[in-house]
């Protein structure tokens, strides 16, 4: 068995997502409406950081006035990019990178730096080896998840998440359980270690290809117009994937059509995101999405990343509406699906560079941004302070 192929109501925990305080209820507001610009001059980026302030993370830790980001970065394998050739990079990079990471050598590991920000590494589902962490020289923390490796020796996943042109990804139960891991992991950064802004990352060589099959049900869309180049695509790589990812949508929806018609339909329940998300998605993902609807649960805002991890998070958005207001977008990558999928979400993004380099580096930078917002409300001139007048 890989999972289910027919729509059965799924075991899984509800949602306790309340609805996100509103800027105006920030502590701060008032300070902020008097600062020496023109009214909603930089409303782009103090209204998140005023939301910040009010969110119920803040409030109750000790972090109150300011911004305490930690990084969670999920790294998993994915036999449809060994199978299929989807990637240009080779699959053992997952694993060399995770290394890279801990060694503090990676771009993630340069920016949760200059950010101030607690990085956790997960191998939640690497299938290569990793190269010996004795030499683990940062000071991020390294968590090991890994399904794929126990359970490799009973052939039920022999390189990562399974391929997904040919099979669901993952087991729905070992899909729930990487899911209420994340979940519990991003809870337990609220309330132990007062984190009030959650980055999200993930490394996994191909993984776009299962963030764009995800993409392509959630907005009704050919793959033809959605897959994008990953880590570097030729026009006839790119043609590949896109037959690839094509295979996989067909597949799914074959296997599970009720539930591709309730996504297609705009009214998905909660095990739907789960039911998709385990047929299309990957360990990383999985964990991602709890991570994100545990911080939400904790009242702590969640920072997007690339189109992975917007497509991992997404189908419990729309089936959770009151998960999408503790999302922020934190930049626009350079993949087709990421900024469809931010407009179906309504989510406008922070930076928009052309980035595709993933890990959480997007939403790093875009924390910088906050930072600066945060630094601006704290010690910048008001109207009166200044002797200017108001408009």
């Amino acid at each position: 068995m890989t999972g289910p192929t027919a729509r059965t109501p799924p075991t899984c925990a509800p949602l306790d997502v309340r609805a996100p305080p509103q800027a105006t209820d920030s502590p701060a507001f008032a300070r902020y409406v008097s600062l020496t610009m023109p009214p909603g001059a930089m409303a782009t980026l103090f209204e998140p950081v005023l939301r910040i302030l009010a969110s119920p993370a803040s409030i109750s830790s000790a972090s109150t006035g300011g911004i305490a980001p930690a990084a969670f970065l999920f790294a998993g394998d994915h036999s449809v990019a060994k199978n299929k050739a989807v990637s240009a990079f080779p699959c053992e990079v997952t694993a060399q990178m995770v290394a890279n990471f801990l060694a503090g050598g990676a771009a993630m590991s340069v920016l949760a730096r200059r950010r101030g920000m607690r990085l956790v590494v997960c191998d939640v589902g690497v299938a290569t080896p990793l190269p010996n962490l004795a030499s683990k020289t940062s000071d991020a923390t390294f968590l090991d998840w890994n399904v794929p490796r126990e359970k490799r020796g009973v052939g039920e996943y022999p390189f990562g998440s399974r391929d997904i042109s040919e099979e669901n990804a993952l087991d729905f139960d070992d899909h729930l359980s990487v899911f209420e891991r994340g979940r519990a992991l991003a809870q337990e950064a609220v309330s132990r270690h007062g984190v009030n802004l959650l980055v999200l990352g993930e490394m996994g060589i191909g993984n776009t290809t299962p963030a764009t099959a995800i993409a392509s049900v959630l907005l009704r869309e050919d793959p033809s117009s959605i897959t994008g180049v990953g880590t570097g695509l030729n026009i006839h790589a790119r043609r590949h994937k896109t037959d690839v990812v094509r295979r996989c949508v067909a597949r799914f929806r074959s296997k599970l059509p009720t539930v591709a018609l309730q996504f297609s339909q705009g009214r998905p329940v909660l095990e739907d995101a789960h039911l998709l998300l385990a047929g299309l998605g990957g360990f990383e993902l999985s964990a991602m999405a709890g991570a994100a609807c545990g911080a939400a649960e904790a009242g702590c805002y969640v920072v997007l990343d690339g189109v992975i991890c917007t497509a991992a998070i997404a189908p419990f958005a729309i089936a959770v509406p009151s998960l999408a207001p503790w999302l922020i977008a934190g930049h626009r990558s350079a993949e087709p699906a990421h900024g469809k999928l931010l407009s179906h979400l309504a989510l406008s993004p922070l930076v928009d560079l052309n980035l595709r380099l993933g890990e959480g580096s997007g939403a790093a930078m875009a924390v910088g941004l906050l930072q600066d917002a945060l630094a601006l409300l704290d010690t910048m001139a008001t109207f009166s302070d200044a002797g200017v007048s108001g408009g």
